[in-house]
């Protein structure tokens, strides 16, 4: 596993939609590829790995993607 750079902060949006419409996060352009949601895993867990998934450092903004 690589070593994650300490100095990423990953800042997910909030959507105001219940748990189970959140299906993964957008890709952020050189920083983070899709990320989408493993069948029966927490937001809180799909967060953190898109935390070890994301290049460069400073802070990340990312948009979640919605079902439907």
């Amino acid at each position: 596993m690589k070593k994650r750079n300490a100095s990423i902060r990953l800042i997910v949006v909030h959507a105001a939609v219940p748990d189970i419409e959140v299906i993964g996060l957008h890709p952020v352009s050189n920083r983070l590829e899709r990320v989408l949601r493993f069948p029966g895993e927490s937001q809180k867990a799909m967060r953190h790995r898109a935390l070890w998934m994301a290049h460069g450092s400073g802070p990340l903004l990312v948009y979640p993607m919605l079902r439907g």
